[in-house]
């Protein structure tokens, strides 16, 4: 995809054409005095304080700068960090007892430079200015860091202030298409942990790269068969099990997580528009979106589970969530809310405040509806002191935490090849340091999923050889239950695919070297799942071993079907891909994107009517 200036113009006046708003635009507006519908938590700033973004961190950047030209931001977010869990451990021996168990987490062995702790006068002057205009006393500046707004103020919302604040070494090389269409997001708290977590938020630069693999929507939540709306065709919710809904409720995500399954929709400019979605943050359409939605499930006895998610859904005030619970409390049926966030992990810990836990407990007593929360992680990395402490906090009201970690090259694996030895050891010692880590926190080590939405071979984690780690590192029994992460899936637009080692014996593969692409045949019963994954050589361009004499018949059949109605429209995908990818005018490249959109949309109506999905259910 390319994206120009134009076509971002274009893409903003049909936003106010149509009402639609993407994700972190949203955000921006608002720093830059343009309030959102809906007031966003961490944002109620008033006067200067409004413009964040930009004009904040880069007078924060030149500040730091006067008292050294040797520190950076980095250093006085440490700082402020330091002092948060220095005040918490003092004034909470529990608290110390419960993060010595896990060694690295302790206060005292955040990293402080020797620049930083030189100047810490003069931070904690600079730390007291940001407590008063936060409405704390100067001797509470140890609040800071545990206060949402400023994490939403200070953090990095775009290239051009990454550079500025002299950070711009961690992508050093950013086309124009990806400034221009990517919605970027690093919170304060990235800043301060190691490459593999931050590798997290950072767009590589072919990210908009054409590919034959790329996926608007992996899962398949926004397609017809899955989706619920209004009598109006306003979204509600999707449904791909017979017992739980997925109701996304925002497209606001400053997570910023750039391989999210969802990412067309909180990380590209255009997402919404191509996705033809509205998931705008109001409150009023939120409302509307929760009283339907109640209607429809007192009509389906069977569902008894919600999933909230977004986006981040935790990003509506303290009272519209509550109002969107009060909502809820009329499904009859209902007996689970599932809150699906980052907030715990991936550095919005301080958005989990004392008064959002008493709204979810007043829900849960008052209703007999259990409340649980579904946190993304990314690595142990993510276990800092401020990700136990909040999740201390929700244990002692007695609400589970359950991880789902994607499974992501760089980030949590790092094997290149199965002769890639250290790239081995490093995966299997990242998925033992997490499993262990959870282990100890007391929240349950769920869901791994395999990244959803790969699009070039130096991106994607091969399926072969997650598999041949995974059970080597799992299933050879050196670990107990409790340790091992639940499941590992492939979710997909048929639905989840648990997986294991053993699963390799009910797998069968097509190797497409002219396409550059694999097409995987996983047996769940008598369906299939076709999988698609970029061909990687010495990695997974090689024919599998025969699979198990069950599925023999199975596969000649799907194969056959396969090669008839899926072979031949990957062909031509992969032409108008070629085409997309070679220099062209503007205009012959929007009508190759288009004809893309078009073929791939044919693709998924033949792999649902060749390969249906796992569960057929009632919209």
């Amino acid at each position: 995809m390319n994206v120009t200036s134009a076509g971002v113009e274009k893409t903003q006046q049909k936003r106010q054409r149509n009402g639609v708003r993407s994700g972190l635009a949203v955000v921006n507006n608002y720093f830059h005095k343009k309030a959102p519908d809906e007031p966003l938590i961490g944002m109620e700033l008033s006067g200067e304080q409004r413009a964040g973004g930009e004009g904040a961190l880069n007078a924060l950047y030149a500040k730091v700068k006067e008292f050294n030209p040797a520190l950076t931001i980095i250093d006085f977010f440490t700082h402020l960090r330091f002092r948060y869990i220095q005040h918490l451990s003092a004034v909470t021996p529990g608290l110390s007892r419960g993060l010595a168990a896990l060694p690295e987490l302790g206060w005292a062995t955040m990293p402080v430079s020797v620049h930083a702790a030189q100047s810490g006068a003069e931070f904690e002057r600079l730390a007291q200015g940001m407590a008063r205009s936060l409405d704390y006393s100067r001797r509470n500046s140890w609040k800071v860091w545990g206060d949402f707004r400023f994490h939403m103020k200070y953090r990095i919302s775009s290239f051009k202030v990454l550079e500025e604040v002299g950070l711009g070494h961690l992508i050093p090389i950013i086309p124009d298409e990806v400034k221009q269409g990517f919605l970027l997001s690093i919170m304060p708290f990235y800043l301060l942990l190691p490459r593999e977590a931050l590798a997290k938020v950072l767009p590589a630069a072919d990210y908009f790269a054409p590919s034959i693999t790329r996926d608007e929507d992996p899962y398949g939540i926004w397609v017809k068969g899955s989706v619920i709306r209004d009598e109006d065709g306003n979204y509600l919710a999707s449904r791909k099990f017979e017992d739980v809904i997925l109701m996304n409720i925002t497209d606001i995500c400053p997570g910023g997580c750039v391989d999210c399954y969802k990412a067309t929709l909180t990380r590209e400019a255009e997402g919404e528009i191509r996705l033809g979605e509205n998931l705008a943050h109001r409150r009023e359409r939120l409302l509307h979106q929760a009283e339907a939605l109640t209607r429809w499930l007192n009509a389906h006895p069977e569902v008894d589970s919600v999933v909230i998610s977004g986006g981040e859904p935790l990003m509506y005030s303290n009272g519209t969530f509550k109002e969107l619970l009060g909502r809820l409390a009329g499904a009859e049926h209902l007996k689970v809310v599932r809150i699906c966030t980052g907030t715990i992990f991936l550095g919005m810990f301080a958005r989990i405040d004392g008064e959002l836990i008493e709204i979810l407990d007043d829900f849960r007593e008052r209703t007999g509806k259990e409340v649980v929360f579904n946190a993304h992680i990314a690595n142990h990395h993510q276990f800092t002191p401020e990700a136990c402490i909040t999740a201390r906090k929700l244990a002692r009201k007695g609400f589970d935490i359950y991880l789902q970690m994607p499974i992501q090259m760089g980030v949590n694996f790092f094997a290149e090849g199965f002769g890639d030895r250290e790239g081995v050891q490093k995966t299997e010692d990242y998925f033992v340091a997490l499993s262990a880590k959870a282990k100890l926190l007391g929240v349950e080590n769920y869901k791994w999923i395999v990244e959803m939405k790969p699009r070039i071979p130096e991106k994607v984690v091969p399926l072969e050889l997650l598999l041949a780690i995974f059970g080597m590192t799992f299933e050879r029994h050196h670990y107990s239950d409790m340790t091992r992460p639940s499941y590992l899936e492939v979710l997909c637009r048929a639905g989840n695919v648990y997986l294991s080692y053993d699963k390799l014996g009910s797998m069968s593969k097509q190797v497409h070297p002219e396409l550059g692409m694999v097409a995987y045949f996983i047996a769940v019963g008598t369906k299939t799942v076709v999988y698609f994954e970029p061909l990687i050589e010495g990695v997974n361009d090689q024919p599998m071993k025969r699979p198990a004499e069950a599925y023999t018949t199975q596969f000649e059949n799907d194969k056959k079907r396969y090669d008839e109605h899926i072979y031949p429209i990957l062909m031509r995908v992969n032409e108008l891909v070629s085409r997309a990818g070679k220099p062209s005018g503007q205009a012959e490249r929007e009508e190759l994107k288009a004809q893309i959109t078009k073929a791939k949309e044919e693709l998924v109506e033949k792999l649902d009517e060749q390969f249906p999905p796992l569960v057929q259910v009632e919209i």
